[in-house]
């Protein structure tokens, strides 16, 4: 087996017992991104008062915390796929108090929204967006290249 790198985070709670919090696997990053934009879209164009509107990536960013906290499949995803539970042991969420469920989502959120993962995401973000600017121009005249069989 080769072997994998997953930033970690360790929470002491309130009872001395320490919980590892790790980043998504990337299915789990696919699938949470999708459950946010799903959430996302209704929740901002309901606020804007126009379920058709486009929501800025500024505005979704800026919403994201409260996406995560308010709806529970949300945090409910979050928890569940970046707590790290030993094999063997017993879940770790079970039986804990709201605030060692507010530490543990906290944590969560930090790590899965590290400069790493940022970075990450803009670069690629980037990327698309130049090689979108590329395609454009033959995509507007209808002489875009042709894509390969």
């Amino acid at each position: 087996m080769v072997p994998t790198y997953k930033p970690q985070i360790e929470v002491v709670l309130h009872n001395g017992d320490k919980v590892a919090v790790a980043e998504l696997t990337f299915p789990s990053a696919l699938e949470f991104l999708r459950k946010i934009g799903e959430v996302g879209r209704e929740h901002l164009s309901t606020r804007m008062g126009d379920k058709s509107a486009t929501v800025s990536p500024q505005a979704f960013l800026d919403e994201l915390p409260e996406l995560v906290l308010k709806f529970n499949e949300l945090s409910g995803f979050l928890l569940r796929e970046s707590v790290v539970q030993p094999e063997g042991a017993p879940d770790p969420l079970l039986g804990r108090g709201m605030s060692d469920f507010l530490r543990l989502l906290n944590a969560a959120f930090e790590i899965n929204t590290s400069p790493n993962v940022v970075a990450a995401v803009e670069a690629l973000t980037k990327n698309v967006k130049d090689a979108m600017t590329r395609l454009r121009p033959g995509m507007a005249t209808g002489t875009a290249p042709a894509l390969p069989a």
